[in-house]
């Protein structure tokens, strides 16, 4: 139908946009290609329905998705950056254009997916719904097809379509039923022909259904035909997943046994709670932990359902916000539409600020009055984007009309004799405002022109005459939400009214920001202002379901806007502290405190217009001394601000006490904090600017003469112009906060900005040339080398203590990159530089372990362990504990590939000690880095397992990337691959290997591409294995070059010679050359794992002497080094019935190449801290209870395992019944 249309051709113009491609179409209309005036490519979803065509109720669907769209900003939802109305076509939304691959494709392509992949994958999805319900949204057709995998290594997803999207802020009424959606995904309740009024629970029994598909590969229900499956889903049994999937982790299965519930009330109780579940399954299912019932809570040991069970008690939904605080308001209300049994009743508009509770009063008042029958209920709401659509809100209100004729009795027929009699009098207007109830569709030319607002006084009419004659038998409300987004032409229609009505049975009831723009006639506006105390501490009871009081207290204390008495500041505030991690919810869904520090929080952005009027509506005086206020900074003294002898000390406590009033500062004994960053940006904003650089040089003054912290004292010094001392200031700041400050990176980083602005003098070099060399010191393991790069090279190297900094500075960037050979001669001219001057032994130091880094990374062990020995003694001396540190964990790991077993345990202990005593994260993720890999030279795979969750645990706790979380990710997947998960082990291997594209480096890539050959070998995939191989010979090569990589490689390559039965001669000497290579660059524990590969592939091609031989080398290293591991086959699942008095070996080989299992198994496996890991197996509080949401993987890479395919653009945009993709002419052959 659009096809057609000539504004639709390639090169038409739409808004902003102009159109490139056609992607596909369907019955909705139709998503296009397009790009921006300022050149951002788009997807532009058209919908193809005209003003005059569109029926009211298309028009409240096509504008809730839009308006959906607009209330959410995350990073896993399509951002929306615009919409618009073209005349004669339809609605159009313009949309963030992603790659990907719809979860559908993906599950097709690949089967049923590794149950960590599954949840990691759900986590994301989680996070995004746990956003929307947070902001009123509901998404109720979540299904795979909506969702696209952006990157399945980080992972990054897009949740798509929010076309039958329900807004929980509107009134609802009572008979209002979900029943549109995807069957398959459809949570049975909305399926049982019963009441199913719109619940957040549907989307998690949605996404229940998606992760019971991702695990088992099929649905939980199926059946031939949409009736046999819908009967299926509510009458029939579930297969639990545990059936399905026999080895599935318990707490995947009981969560998914909980998600698909069909009683809504035993479900998770919020997605904020669900997220918190998902990633403590991540970190338990890659610890290979299970954890025990009381950690579980009741809910999580619960049996499964059938269709018909209801046994448990209801639990409470915590997203159902309470009734608090405006129960006079409704009385009186109640009051008003009672009146109008008998007369009329002058119309009342409400007036408050966003969130205070406008929308919840008329709700109530609305199914008060619909409950008890006494008046028919017209109700609408004028959206941000009603402008579009004259008459808008008002065709909404006459659409719900419809709803009312459904009633038995006399109600439904008194309506729909007001609707004929409309038809009657004026049916061209009447189809023109609601096709659907219309009976004369008329000329399309005729309605557009009846629906502009110059019709006003005639719809007006038309409206009048319909509830009049309803009013004369029953009392009509109507109830108009939001006027202060109302078109112009619903605004006439309303004045009108408001003034033509007469003694009619007809009571208006509005809503509005202020200041309110009406001119009703005889209207009563009702002022609602915030809770009192007592109301807002009921109110936030009841959020806490139970939850202590002093919770409450420490909360309020910490984000002082929960004490502002505004509903939605307290609701929404409560939710986001859940979904952040900063609180939490027992089994029983009452409050508890989470494990992230409150100091931390920053409220939403979603209360800051709120915030920015209470700044206006602050006094002139107020807000003047609150202006200079905010210059000190979010958190004050009074005592600064006194000292700065610009007010007097009764103006500043005046202001003080007005700001506290209106919840705008929270003051305590000790300090003085603005509420949120928007209350300081508005104030900040408001100062006099011709006095902010002499403000600022008295705060400098003052904060100099008290001894303040360095960073801040810097800030003012820079806005006085200052720059020089302001630069000196962010030095110390970062010098002061290097071991564990967050923010020490950030002020070493301004130091260098500022200086490179400034003519070249000593001191200008000075701070230039120390603030970089600290700032390396401090990132380079942690990514962005590139800029560290640049930083260096500024800098010049005109003495030897500059040679001997910016050399060692240099060798760190260039061995992060996996520029071996250019960080080992950087290193050495640092040295020679740095000679044997005491003041130098530092940089002394931090070159001699860059020395035995790069050795130790090329596989030479001996090498590395001198070196590292000498550095750590040089840092001990220079009194340098980070470098100590660093330099200890490695020295060890360098033992322990060395066979020294017990020298690399103490070494590695004695830096988890130093690591924790310094309470540096970057260390204390070392520290596990070296645990990692000290168990791969030990052959102890549990060790192995529980140090790298732990590492990724902790590297997503405190938001660490860079070369730590790629090892981590890498050693994750080896120790997955030895204690048997495959297909976790190539998932976590082929996302570190993706990292490290992303990091930009190559140390590691080889050893990688090994890893994945044992994987694929153990799979029976031998010419995968043999690429990967070769990929690793290939890369371990040159100067950069990685002898364990190396020999990995080629003992892989022999491997996969014997199992081909190939050439015995091949195999004995590739063999020989690995051996024979491991032994020369001192790697003994490694040599271990050659001999025993090396003799069974001898065996293998029937050189038997010869595999007697060598297998008598491994039995005498392994007496050596008091090893009793060694074998390379992984270990046999402990679930496998099959697998009693197997060899692993033997286990493995009478696999199926290339099964694909979800979990089968889980491991004995505690975690432990870093300081006590090698020495204890005592269990410690689960990391999965502090981590924050966001750890940084990488994209798809092509050419690697499961890399999805680009599909162009999200065509699931469109993804609706019907949906074609479709191409121009011209494209096929493209």
């Amino acid at each position: 139908m659009m096809d057609g249309d000539r504004w639709l051709e390639r090169g038409a113009r739409v808004g902003d946009y102009t159109i490139e491609d056609l992607l596909g179409e369907g019955g909705f209309g139709a998503v296009f290609r397009a790009r921006s005036d300022a050149g951002v490519p788009a997807a532009l979803k058209v919908f193809k329905t005209t003003a005059a065509e569109l029926t009211a109720e298309r028009l409240i669907s096509q504008q809730n998705e839009i308006e959906a769209l607009l209330k959410l900003d995350h990073p896993s939802l399509i951002q929306l950056y615009g919409y618009g109305f073209v005349e004669g076509v339809g609605f159009y939304l313009a949309m963030e254009l992603a790659a990907g691959e719809t979860l559908d494709a993906y599950l097709e392509r690949l089967g049923a997916l590794d149950t960590l992949e599954a949840v990691r994958l759900m986590r994301k999805v989680a996070e995004a719904l746990a956003h929307c319900h947070a902001r009123g949204v509901l998404h109720l057709d979540l299904k795979p097809s909506n969702i696209v995998i952006v990157d399945p290594h980080e992972p990054r997803v897009k949740v798509l379509d929010f076309g039958l999207a329900t807004l929980t802020s509107s009134w609802q009424p009572d008979d209002t039923r979900v029943t549109a959606g995807t069957v398959g995904y459809m949570a049975p309740e909305c399926l049982r022909g019963g009441r199913a009024r719109p619940d957040p629970r549907m989307d998690l029994y949605a996404l229940g259904t998606i992760l019971y598909e991702l695990v088992a590969g099929k649905l939980p229900f199926e059946g031939r035909g949409q009736r046999t499956l819908m009967m299926n889903r509510t009458v029939g049994e579930m297969v639990p997943l545990r059936e399905v999937v026999a080895g599935a982790p318990p707490a995947v299965t009981a969560l998914v046994d909980e998600l698909l519930a069909q009683d809504p009330s035993l479900r998770p109780g919020s997605a904020a709670q669900l997220c918190a579940r998902l990633k403590e399954i991540y970190y338990e299912t890659l610890r290979g932990e299970e954890p025990s019932a009381e950690e579980r809570g009741p809910q999580s040991t619960r049996a499964p359902q059938s269709a018909r069970s209801f046994s448990m008690p209801p639990r409470h939904n915590p997203e159902e916000a309470p009734f608090v605080g405006r129960e006079s308001e409704l009385s009186r209300l109640a009051s008003r539409v009672l009146g109008t049994t008998s007369r009329g009743a002058s119309p009342v508009v409400i007036v408050g600020d966003a969130g205070i509770g406008k929308s919840r009063l008329v709700s109530e008042l609305l199914n008060v009055v619909e409950q008890d029958g006494a008046a028919v209920v017209i109700y609408a709401r004028c959206r941000e984007l009603s402008a579009l659509v004259p008459y808008s809100p008002l065709r909404e209100a006459l659409s719900r009309l419809a709803t009312a004729t459904r009633r038995k009795g006399p109600t439904g027929a008194l309506v729909q004799g007001a609707i004929d009699a409309a038809n009657d009098e004026d049916a061209e207007l009447f189809t023109a405002l609601v096709p659907e109830l219309g009976r004369g569709l008329g000329d399309a030319d005729v309605r557009r022109t009846l629906l502009r607002p110059a019709s006003a006084r005639r719809v007006a009419e038309l409206v009048r005459r319909m509830v009049t004659r309803i009013a004369s038998d029953l009392p009509v409300l109507v109830a108009i939400e939001d006027l202060h987004w109302g078109d112009e032409a619903t605004l006439a229609v309303l004045e009108i009214l408001s003034g033509s009505l007469g003694a009619a049975k007809v009571f208006l009831l509005g809503t509005t920001r202020p200041p309110p723009r009406l001119a009703w006639r005889g209207v009563e506006l009702m002022d609602l202002g915030p809770l009192d105390r007592e109301e807002n501490d009921r109110l936030l009871a009841e959020l806490a379901r139970g939850g202590d009081a002093s919770i409450l207290r420490e909360l309020e204390r910490h984000v002082p806007l929960l004490g502002a008495g505004n509903p939605l500041f307290g609701i929404q505030v409560i939710k986001n502290l859940e979904v952040e991690g900063f609180v939490g919810r027992t089994a029983f869904g009452t409050l508890c405190l989470g494990s992230r520090n409150l100091a931390d929080y920053r409220a939403p952005a979603s209360i800051t217009e709120a915030l920015r009027r209470s700044v206006d509506n602050l006094s002139p005086d107020a807000r003047e001394v609150l202006g200079v206020a905010a210059l000190l900074g979010r958190t004050f003294l009074r005592s600064d601000l006194r000292a700065l002898g610009i007010f007097t000390t009764g103006r500043i406590d005046k202001a003080l006490a007005e700001a506290e009033t209106r919840c705008l500062l929270l003051d305590e004994p000790t300090s003085t904090s603005f509420v949120h960053d928007v209350v300081l940006e508005q104030l900040e904003r408001r100062a006099v600017r011709a006095d902010l650089r002499e403000h600022h040089l008295r705060i400098a003054r003052q904060l100099e003469r008290r001894g303040a912290d360095p960073a801040t004292l810097a800030r003012h010094l820079e806005r006085a112009g200052e720059t020089l001392r302001a630069a000196d200031a962010y030095l110390t700041a970062g010098l002061s906060g290097a071991t564990n400050d967050p923010g020490a990176g950030q002020n070493l980083h301004r130091a260098i900005e500022l200086v490179a602005a400034l003519p070249a003098s000593p001191e200008q070099r000075r701070i230039q040339l120390t603030a970089t060399a600290e700032l390396v010191s401090l990132r380079w393991l942690l990514g962005g080398t590139e800029e560290l790069h640049e930083l260096v090279e500024r800098c010049a190297a005109d003495t030897p203590a500059a040679s001997a900094m910016l050399g060692a500075a240099l060798a760190r960037v260039h061995e992060a990159r996996g520029e071996l050979a250019e960080a080992r001669a950087h290193a050495e001219r640092s040295i020679a530089a740095a000679g044997k001057d005491p003041s130098l032994e530092r940089h002394r130091s931090a070159a001699t372990n860059v020395l035995g880094r790069v050795a130790l990374a090329r596989g030479l062990v001996e090498e590395a362990t001198r070196a590292l020995a000498a550095g750590s003694s040089l840092a001990e001396r220079a009194g340098d504990l980070v470098e100590l540190c660093h330099a200890r964990s490695l020295h060890g790991v360098a033992l322990g590939q060395a066979g020294d077993l017990d020298g690399a345990e103490r070494e590695i202990q004695a830096a988890a000690d130093l690591a924790e005593r310094l309470a540096d994260p970057a260390r204390l993720l070392g520290a596990w880095h070296a645990c990692a890999l000290f168990a791969e030279a030990r052959y102890d795979w549990d060790l192995g397992v529980s140090s790298t969750a732990q590492l990724l645990a902790y590297a997503e706790e405190h938001k660490l990337g860079g070369h730590y979380l790629f090892v981590g990710t890498l050693y994750a997947g080896r120790h997955q691959f030895h204690v048997g998960h495959l297909h976790r082990a190539r998932m976590l291997v082929t996302n570190a290997l993706n990292l490290a594209r992303i990091v930009g480096t190559t140390l590691g890539r080889a050893l990688g591409q090994a890893f994945l050959g044992d994987v694929h070998l153990v799979e029976g995939q031998l010419a995968d294995a043999l690429l990967s191989y070769e990929r690793a010979i290939a890369q371990a090569s040159g100067p950069n070059g990685d002898e364990q990589a190396a020999c990995l490689g080629l003992l892989g390559r022999m491997h996969v010679t014997a199992l081909r039965r190939g050439d015995p001669a091949e195999v004995r000497r590739l063999g020989e050359e690995a051996t024979s290579r491991i032994v020369a660059s001192g790697q003994r524990a490694l040599l271990l794992g050659a001999y025993d590969r090396f003799a069974e592939s001898l065996a293998e091609v029937r050189l038997g002497e010869d595999a007697a031989s060598i297998r008598a080398r491994h039995d005498a290293l392994a007496s050596s080094l008091g090893a009793a591991g060694g074998g390379f086959w992984p270990r046999i699942p402990d679930l496998d019935a099959r697998a009693a008095g197997m060899r692993a070996r033997d286990y493995w080989r009478s696999k199926q190449a290339k099964s694909r299992t979800s979990g089968e198994w889980q491991l004995p496996v505690q975690a432990v801290s870093p300081s006590r890991l090698l020495t204890t197996r005592g269990a410690v509080t689960s990391t999965a209870q502090v981590m924050p949401s966001r750890t940084v993987l990488a994209p798809p890479t092509a050419g690697l395992e499961r890399t999805a395919p680009r599909t162009g653009l999200l065509e699931a945009l469109a993804t609706v019944e019907g949906f074609v993709p479709a191409l121009f002419e011209g494209d096929a052959g493209t």
